[in-house]
């Protein structure tokens, strides 16, 4: 009889399957029979939407008109991360003088999109605004001023990782654009130009 009782008890525990041993990390709920079991662990949450600002200095070297020049780059703005996309507005001002000892200058306000791999974000935009190149001094008029229209290519890495996206990065902003005269649809008297930048910023 003991030995039909224990046969029995085997048959059943293999129909049934033994109980799974929770981990010391899982916690136990009652299943149906009241019985505790493990909780299956959720998978973890896909980030949200995230605004951070950013800030960024270097130096450039640019060409307008044939004429090369070097300035101080500055950059800031807002940008909206989700997932594995950036979406940045900013504003840009370009501080330098040409290689003849002209000063020179641009300011601009741009958007693009960036994709996010892991620590590097790459994408590029359009940015719009005014330039100006100091005149010589025996010349009538204190400067020549250029409506500005870029297409440009953004790249940065993290190289320190602070955490919910924000970090310290470097980056190269490449850019091709037109230059204009003073009459903003003066397309007629325009003229291509160069530019590249290379940054050290903060996402914050």
């Amino acid at each position: 009889m003991k030995r039909r009782s224990l046969v029995a008890a085997i048959v059943l525990s293999a129909l049934w399957g033994s109980p799974r041993i929770a981990s010391a990390s899982e916690p136990l709920v009652p299943d149906a029979d009241g019985a505790p079991t493990a909780r299956p662990t959720p998978p973890p949450a896909s980030p949200g939407t995230v605004i951070r600002g950013s800030a960024s200095a270097g130096a450039s070297a640019a060409s307008l008109f044939g004429i090369s020049s070097t300035a101080l780059h500055l950059d800031a703005g807002l940008g909206v991360d989700r997932g594995t996309v950036s979406v940045p507005v900013f504003m840009s001002v370009e501080l330098g003088q040409t290689a003849r000892g002209l000063s020179a200058g641009e300011v601009t306000i741009g958007a693009g999109a960036q994709a996010i791999v892991g620590r590097v974000r790459l994408g590029g935009g359009l940015d719009l605004g005014y330039g100006w190149i100091g005149r010589a001094s025996t010349s009538s008029g204190s400067h020549i001023g250029v409506w500005a229209l870029d297409a440009f290519a953004l790249a940065t890495v993290d190289v320190l990782d602070l955490g919910n996206r924000r970090a310290l990065y470097l980056g190269v902003k490449p850019s091709l654009g037109l230059r204009w005269g003073e009459a903003f649809f003066a397309w007629g008297h325009g003229t291509d130009t160069w530019r590249g930048a290379a940054l050290a910023g903060a996402r914050f």
